[in-house]
């Protein structure tokens, strides 16, 4: 039987059994995870309370087997190591996101360890792409509308005010430098025939 290696894990924690200071512990690995608020409310399919427990993803930059991860998670007193198929879907299920039937717990009471970002980690179904041509759209309709026709001048202006549309700059410079090219040419044209 081949051994399934992934990047992306997880485990539940229940406070009861793990040490008292089971995050901490995790900290000290500077592994990426995320971890849940503690589902408290969550009820089996006979009706019952369950116990009170916690999620916990963890994310490596590299592939791990499941005994490398299961040595980790001992550590903080995890039970269970789960291979994640779709990292967006199980961030989701920390807060029961696509579950309504579910207890909803508050996406501010996920904790972020070591640099994880639950709010990108949530995302799937091209919902960044979205974002990110959004933010292209906007950061095109600037430069049309204060007519720049200097890269500098995009890069100074969303520096100073729209920082939120950097990364749109960064990542489409040649596309904003066209917009900017076509844009100085059109100026220049439009100059020379008042002339």
């Amino acid at each position: 039987m081949a051994t399934t290696r992934n990047t992306h894990f997880a485990t539940i924690v229940y406070p009861e059994s793990a040490p008292s200071d089971w995050i901490e512990k995790l900290e000290e690995q500077h592994i990426q995870a995320l971890i849940s608020p503690l589902h408290d409310k969550d009820i089996n399919k006979e009706g019952n309370p369950k116990k009170p427990h916690y999620h916990v993803i963890l994310i490596f930059e590299s592939l791990k087997s499941p005994k490398q991860v299961t040595e980790i998670i001992e550590i903080f007193g995890g039970v269970g190591t789960i291979p994640l198929h779709s990292l967006g879907a199980y961030s989701r299920y920390l807060c029961h996101i696509d579950d309504p039937e579910k207890a909803q717990y508050s996406k501010e009471d996920v904790k972020e360890i070591s640099g994880a970002n639950y709010k990108e980690c949530c995302r799937q179904n091209g919902e960044k792409e979205k974002e990110d041509e959004a933010n292209l759209i906007e950061l095109t309709q600037i430069i049309l509308d204060k007519r720049i026709t200097y890269f500098h001048e995009v890069a100074d202006l969303i520096i100073k005010e729209h920082s939120d549309l950097f990364s749109a700059l960064k990542t489409n410079s040649y596309y904003i430098h066209s917009v900017i090219m076509s844009l100085a040419t059109q100026t220049e044209k439009e100059r020379n025939l008042k002339l």
